[in-house]
């Protein structure tokens, strides 16, 4: 028989025993269903519709350039806007006098002449395009920037690869359309790359099929939506999403509207059909490392979670689906966390 002094070494033991197997399990479980932090920005994406910053802001040639070669190569314009305006400030033939490695970067996205040389090489090499290219015109550099990019693994990594692009990782400072940016160089291309247009389209497909049908539903139907460019209209199907509401025919969704039409026909539940601050307390309040598809996301024009002012849904992959809070017809946008405007996530 066992005395007291045993039955407690083997009671902490059990204990010690059963918290691995919580953590493991714990960690497998986020893994598999959370959303892992380097997601938010290390995976490739299009951009959409410019923003009127860009169109202020972007000359017009270089705006259709960048959209070209995002056609060609699936690097988003807005990040090769971007690279252009950090790198120089949408000027031609500009010579960068700081040497590296004996060279001189030149041209509006300020590649060095080996770099450039090297990816029209190899460009040719792949297409048998036999046309010549120059690297300080506007149309050739962003052409072969997104080239470049490409061939960086942008739509696997886009901070890896914009990383090798501004040639490493330190912090900086740039001064751009009257604003400061400061990080490293990713962060701040992609900073500018959402004031340019803040509707991305994820490169490839999620796969879904380890998740429960009911959200593999939902995600079919946010596709859907975002594919149609539902347009965002204020109060928009409110009152009637159970009624057979179309909102291809009858004038679009609002924020609220959006999550409620996606959760009525994946679940038959018509309970969500109401505002997104009602929506909120619906939920069940989760972290940002636990969000799966299918999660609620809930923003305040004041930072309070007793204003909810705006709702997503969390599609996966570091992205969300939402009626935008501008007025903009429905799309997917990479996740947003920023502080004073993100309060919250839920899960329904």
């Amino acid at each position: 028989m066992l005395n007291k002094h045993d039955r407690e070494r083997i009671f902490k033991i059990v204990l010690a025993f059963s918290l691995v197997l919580i953590l493991f399990f714990g960690f497998a479980f986020a893994s598999l269903f959370g959303v892992n932090p380097e997601d938010i920005l290390n995976s490739g994406f299009t951009s959409g519709t410019p923003s009127e910053f860009a169109l202020n802001n972007i000359p017009p040639d270089i705006l259709q350039y960048c959209k070209e070669a995002q056609d060609r190569f699936n690097v988003s314009w807005a990040i090769l806007a971007a690279i252009c305006s950090v790198e120089s400030n949408f000027q031609t033939d500009l010579v960068n006098p700081t040497p590296v490695n004996g060279e001189h970067a030149t041209g509006p996205m300020q590649f060095l002449p080996s770099t450039f040389n090297e990816c029209v090489s190899e460009y040719k090499k792949e297409t048998g395009d036999t046309r010549n290219f120059d690297i300080n015109s506007k149309e050739d550099s962003i052409f072969i920037a997104g080239y470049y990019l490409k061939k960086l693994g942008f739509d696997k990594d886009p901070n890896k690869a914009l990383t090798v692009y501004g040639g490493g990782n330190k912090t900086l400072t740039v001064t751009r359309f009257g604003r400061t940016f400061t990080g490293s160089y990713s962060t701040i291309i992609q900073q500018i790359a959402d004031l340019f247009s803040e509707q991305v389209m994820p490169l490839g497909s999620i796969d879904y099929s380890k998740y429960p049908e009911i959200i593999q539903r939902e995600m079919a139907i946010a596709n859907d939506l975002v594919n149609k460019q539902i347009p965002y209209v204020y109060g928009g199907g409110h009152g009637q999403i159970a009624l057979g509401y179309n909102p291809d025919q009858n004038h679009g969704l609002d924020c609220s509207s959006f999550v409620a039409y996606i959760i009525y026909h994946a679940t038959g539940d018509s309970s969500w059909d109401t505002t997104a601050d009602v929506q909120y307390k619906k939920c069940t309040p989760i972290s940002v490392d636990q969000l799966q598809p299918g999660d609620l996301l809930f923003y305040s024009s004041t930072g309070s979670v007793n204003n909810i002012t705006h709702v997503a849904i969390y599609v996966g992959g570091g992205y969300m689906a939402q009626e935008h809070h501008k007025g903009l017809p429905a799309e997917y946008s990479k996740l947003n966390l920023n502080a004073g405007w993100f309060v919250a996530a839920g899960r329904p």
